[in-house]
């Protein structure tokens, strides 16, 4: 690839030219003037070569008043009626913020501002559920024209979940009808065209692993109107049949075979001895469809596998199918450009590590450029599988003093249990007690596993977190390494590789073949150390919320300090990408740091940094709900573009759904030239 600097050596020559080699001969007499030429046609308009860029600017926040309640985790905008429709996840409820006034976001009565799904569901005559109590949280929303689609999981939630439809009439959503879906319908989209509804069905096991549903995607045809709509369930089977064991008992090994060339080495399809993840090794209930992206042109949808660090193609016809699953790789972070960094001690310092980042994006765009070549966009956030996960487990035990990211918590027969005592696929560098490291893990940066823990070294991996059950080898041929149901990998086993969740970045993707077209590299850290400094660099979204652990009792000191750097970083989570004016913007969020990256990426392969904005005030002592709603904007988890044409106040602008704190920011999107 030619670099960005020569190119422009190369443009430069082109369009001035350069000096020859040949001496100028002495000048003639000036000839005679010649008779005037036919006028020529008009050529057609050449483009703006000027870098018009753009700037945001925060107008507006709506409070729910709600913390640490996911209220107002996912959105959508009705056009016509300038609303944003809000899933407050957790009370299986939809809200509508009026942003006819985007200063002044705001709701109306109760009664006219919000939606009850599970009232409308148990209302339906289809007979879909009987009670309330089995229908749970409310995960997504998706507006196109009237129609709004909205995601309901079941209770459990490994039980089939819905799609609840609603047209809107005059700014009021009226319910049409309830669709069933697979377990757990995290995200859905519709296609451009309308004639879709593409759901994400997750699957997610129990939190003590006892039921673990398939992951699906669900394709609703709704191009016939939604009473007749024609609901397809796709999901991965067909994987499931592809083991090989030998042996019997303790020495019993299973080895997958064709998984392997299915989910291709970019994918990743956990421990490949004993057990796919846990359960009973089922790869199709090892995919956890998280998130759905669709073609500009309806006819495909990519959904993204995100523990799985793949993507699922899907044909959008009349026959859905799945067209097939591809994985995204891995980031080499001893790369220049590509540092991290990977201490938590309150200062700033990106190194080259021996580490592969594992892509595992969450939220996902799509776009067509100049070329009309089409890229799939994806924010790389990464996620790892803890079981249980106390946060949403139970509750504090009775005898410690609850805490923010207290990690102990009560089973449901009362027992305490501790995060990841069932099931985890993540592991603390110093907690590989019988593991070796090899030589070539070590990347030439350590001299041996003793210096790579070494709390001295300026590059210690102590304390980082890798995937335990990825880049392990048996020493002896067929000894399986880990399980995930085992707190530390067994001994006689060496990491050749280490693997680290995530990829702190944005990347760019030919939608067709996979190949990686743009990654941002280590800039989202670079560009946060620089405008936060250590004060918010590689925060936690929840470090303004210490005073509200689950028992909300617990008075913090207000004291704050870095906590990311050894999981995931500032952890990119939603994306989305829209023209403005005559360039393409991509708009990405950071969920544990907060606020919103802007890229020009009108030209994908030279794609530019424009803007960092965080509403955020990371200097507030939030030990109070006051001190809460002052910190603003904790946690973004959704990003929505409203075009000028659509915008209350007739400039472009986004939205953003903050999870933890409840809010909805609104920024203005300004034209300005370079």
């Amino acid at each position: 690839m030619i670099s960005r600097h020569i190119f422009m050596v190369y443009m430069m020559a082109a369009v001035f030219g350069l000096a020859g080699c040949v001496e100028d001969g002495e000048r003639g007499a000036t000839g005679a003037t010649g008779p005037q030429g036919e006028t020529g046609t008009r050529g057609e308009d050449g483009q703006d070569l000027l870098n018009s860029t753009i700037k945001l600017s925060h107008i507006g926040r709506y409070h729910s008043g709600q913390y640490l309640e996911s209220a107002a985790e996912v959105i959508a905008h009705h056009a016509e009626s300038n609303i944003i429709y809000a899933v407050n996840a957790l009370s299986g409820k939809v809200n509508l913020i009026d942003i006819s006034v985007p200063t002044s976001p705001n709701t109306g009565a109760e009664a006219t501002s919000t939606i009850n799904l599970a009232a409308d569901v148990l209302a339906d005559q289809t007979n879909l559920v009987d009670s309330a109590d089995k229908l749970g949280a409310a995960n997504s929303v998706a507006i196109h024209g009237d129609i709004v689609a909205i995601a309901l999981e079941s209770k459990p939630k490994q039980d089939p979940g819905f799609v609840v439809i609603y047209s809107v009439t005059n700014g009021v959503p009226a319910y049409q009808r309830a669709i069933k879906v697979g377990a757990q319908p995290d995200s859905l989209a519709i296609s451009l065209d309308g004639n879709y509804v593409v759901v994400a069905n997750e699957g997610e096991p129990s939190q003590d692993y006892t039921n673990d549903p398939e992951g699906s995607i669900n394709v609703i045809d709704i191009s016939g109107g939604i009473a007749s709509a024609k609901n397809t369930i796709i999901n991965f089977s067909a994987y499931n049949d592809i083991e090989v064991t030998s042996g019997a008992g303790e020495t019993a090994v299973t080895t997958i075979t064709a998984a392997e060339a299915l989910l291709d080495s970019k994918s990743r399809v956990g421990a490949r001895a004993q057990r796919i993840f846990g359960g009973d090794g089922q790869i199709a209930k090892d995919i956890e469809p998280e998130f759905v992206a669709i073609h500009p042109d309806s006819k495909e949808a990519y959904i993204m596998l995100q523990e799985n660090n793949a993507y699922a193609t899907v044909s959008l016809s009349a026959e859905p199918k799945l067209e097939s699953v591809k994985g995204f790789g891995f980031k080499d972070h001893m790369v220049k450009g590509n540092e991290l960094d990977f201490i938590n001690d309150d200062k700033i310092m990106l190194g080259n590590v021996p580490l592969l980042g594992v892509y595992m994006p969450d939220g996902a765009d799509t776009f067509t450029d100049r070329r009309g070549l089409t890229f799939l966009v994806t924010a790389n956030e990464g996620d790892s599988r803890v079981y249980p996960d106390c946060a949403s487990f139970g509750y504090p035990t009775a005898s410690d003093t609850p805490k923010d990211g207290d990690d102990e918590c009560l089973d449901s027969s009362g027992n305490e249990i501790k995060d990841g005592d069932i099931y985890t696929d993540e592991l603390r560098i110093k907690d590989a007690d019988d593991v070796i490291f090899s030589t070539a893990a070590l990347g030439g940066i350590f001299a041996d596993q003793n210096d790579m823990e070494n709390k001295e070294h300026p590059m210690t991996l102590r304390s980082f977190k890798i995937i335990k059950d990825m880049g392990i080898e048996a020493t002896q041929a067929g000894t399986p390494c880990t399980s995930v149901m085992e707190a530390e990998p067994k001994e006689d086993c060496t990491y050749t590789q280490m693997y680290s969740m995530g990829g702190r970045s944005f990347s760019i993707w030919n939608a067709v073949t996979g190949t990686l077209v743009f990654d941002s590299g280590n800039d989202f850290e670079e560009i946060t150390a620089n405008i936060l400094g250590p004060t918010g660099f590689n925060w936690d979204k929840e470090q303004h919320v210490a005073a509200f652990s689950r028992s909300k009792s617990f008075s913090g000191d207000g004291t704050f300090s870095e906590d990311r750097s050894t999981k995931k970083g500032p952890e990119p989570k939603a994306i989305e990408i829209a023209t403005v004016g005559s360039n393409t913007y991509a708009f990405i969020s950071l969920e544990a740091t907060g606020g919103v990256m802007v890229y020009d990426v009108t030209t994908p392969e030279f794609s530019k940094f424009v803007q960092y904005i965080n509403p955020r005030d990371f200097t507030r002592d939030a030990n109070t709900v006051d001190g809460l709603a002052a910190v603003g904007d904790l946690g973004p988890e959704d990003i929505k573009f409203i075009s000028a044409s659509e915008s209350p106040n007739s400039l472009p602008m986004i939205a953003v759904g903050n999870e933890v704190s409840g809010t909805i920011s609104l920024f203005n999107i300004s034209i300005i030239n370079q």
